[in-house]
């Protein structure tokens, strides 16, 4: 028996303590920002405005939002032609996000493969060429995976709404919850993957700068008003989560960025004709 506990011992240490550094390291990149402090454009704003207001939403509210904010990622000029316009630029940001490799792992568990679209790769499009998406989700009635659903978009941001299945699992939670379990399910969510271009003060830079808002928010019951939500660790699992999955999509993005300038630079060290069909820089946009 002092073995088993020895061994239990070592495992949480071994687990434990590896887990507790990374948590510390994603903790000081992405700070947690309330609500209040969010641009105004944001759509997860609206959302929560509705449940304010609309007698259809009385009965539920959102116990709490989280937004952890990515650093600066470079955009070249390079990069600026590529895309076009900001919507694009979005929808490409969307579509590496949900095609990490954790969010696949996630997908392979609960999710369906099949209606995970993938991004156009960079590293297979010429330079001096533009990237089109056609509203890539407002088809397959906006299904991500079976796990998330796209509700809402802008020219730089995407609302996605989840439900958490069975709905059984909920309702069973809320009995349980009646007679003094200290805490409750959700009855899912929203996440928001929101694009903030800074403005770019040195006219002389043809580059141009953007941060990825990475907002989660949990719609509960207001079941007895009790004020029950996830047990604190469960909630601390939820948010390095999103964290983790937030760091993986800006190491995805900022690699195929760089790739992709270091590639067009070859291809202009070869002294090719240009191309008339090119379109205009759109740092103004951006």
């Amino acid at each position: 028996m002092s073995k088993f506990k020895s061994l239990i011992k070592y495992s949480a240490f071994v687990i434990g303590v590896p887990l507790s550094v990374y948590s510390y390291n994603l903790n000081s990149k992405y700070d947690n920002f309330p609500i209040y402090i969010l641009p105004n454009d944001m759509l997860i704003q609206s959302v929560i405005s509705d449940y304010k207001k609309k007698k259809s939403l009385s009965d539920k509210y959102i116990a709490y939002c989280d937004t952890f904010i990515s650093e600066e990622i470079n955009l070249s000029s390079n990069l600026i032609d590529l895309f076009k316009n900001e919507k694009t630029l979005n929808d490409h940001i969307l579509l590496k996000f949900f095609n990490t490799n954790l969010f696949k792992a996630e997908v392979s568990l609960i999710g369906n493969s099949k209606n995970l679209k993938k991004p156009i790769d960079l590293a297979n499009t010429p330079p001096r060429s533009n990237i089109v998406y056609n509203d890539p989700y407002n088809e397959t009635e906006n299904n991500i995976a079976n796990i998330l659903k796209l509700i809402k978009s802008s020219s730089n941001s995407n609302l996605l709404q989840w439900e958490i299945y069975p709905p059984s699992l909920v309702s069973f939670f809320e009995k349980i919850a009646k007679y003094g379990y200290p805490w409750r399910l959700m009855n899912g969510g929203y996440h928001e993957v929101y694009i903030h271009f800074i403005p770019n003060k040195n006219t002389n830079n043809e580059n141009g700068k953007f941060k990825i808002y990475f907002t989660c928010a949990h719609e509960y019951n207001k079941f007895n008003h009790d004020g029950k939500i996830l047990p604190k660790f469960t909630m601390w699992l939820h948010r390095f989560y999103a964290k983790l999955l937030l760091d993986q999509a800006v190491r995805d993005i900022k690699n195929e960025f760089t790739s992709f300038d270091v590639s067009t630079k070859n291809f202009k060290n070869l002294n090719l004709p240009n191309n008339n069909n090119s379109t205009d820089n759109i740092n103004n946009n951006l």
